[in-house]
């Protein structure tokens, strides 16, 4: 019988821009709660130092009191009220140091409590290299944070760039075998490969069915060209 109480596994992520963020929000939330953590830490030593430093204070000053009232000090009142009164204030300032040594006391939090306000939102930074080398084949490359993506990630990438080569009236090809998983480019009307650099590059950088434009609407991110780039292998 299916537990309809069961919590289901969170579905694949559909698109490249989807499977970006999910990653991204996921090392958000790791940053954050380090953050949170690392503020904690900073409230209980501040915390810490402040107590022990009014602490040392509290008891030193007990320790007057204490001497004052052994030395019959407070004998030399002519009211008795004005005795007690002083008492109280020693028993007080006494009160006050033992309630620091056994942490009943809490420092105010000017800026501690918003930490969880003040959480990170990241954007992830995507860039890509696609290019053509001297023997007329085709590599991609996601690169995403400064990493190389690959796996689901980098297919759900490609799928604009096979959707480009169609807008322009070309096939892109996976090159079956190929180590390095590089395309082909091929005119439907005429059947011919395209293996030329300088034709691809002016495709590429087309004005009106340039590839980054279309790479940047297809996957709603920012994207960045990365000529320098070199990817070495699927």
């Amino acid at each position: 019988m299916v537990n309809p109480f069961k919590k289901k596994p969170p579905e694949p992520p559909k698109t490249f821009s989807e499977s970006v963020m999910r990653q991204q929000t996921a090392l958000n939330t790791q940053n954050n709660e380090a953050q949170i953590a690392n503020q904690k830490h900073l409230k209980k030593a501040l915390y810490n130092e402040k107590t022990n430093k009014e602490s040392a204070q509290l008891w030193e000053q007990v320790d007057k009191n204490c001497q004052e009232l052994l030395d019959g000090k407070s004998e030399a009142y002519y009211q008795w009220e004005t005795g007690m009164n002083r008492i109280a204030n020693h028993l007080k300032v006494f009160q006050e140091a033992l309630a620091k040594w056994t942490g009943n006391t809490d420092l105010p939090n000017p800026f501690w409590d918003k930490t969880k306000k003040d959480v990170l939102n990241v954007k992830p930074q995507v860039s890509y290299h696609v290019a053509m080398d001297d023997t007329g084949q085709i590599k991609s490359q996601a690169v995403v944070n400064g990493q190389p993506v690959g796996g689901r990630d980098q297919r759900l990438f490609d799928m604009a760039l096979f959707s480009w080569a169609d807008k322009n009236n070309y096939r892109l090809q996976r090159i079956p075998n190929d180590p390095e998983g590089r395309f082909s480019l091929t005119h439907k009307t005429t059947g011919q490969v395209l293996s030329d650099k300088t034709v691809f590059d002016n495709l590429k950088k087309d004005p009106t069915k340039g590839l980054h434009s279309h790479l940047s609407d297809m996957h709603a991110l920012k994207l960045e060209e990365n000529d320098s780039f070199r990817p070495t292998g699927p």
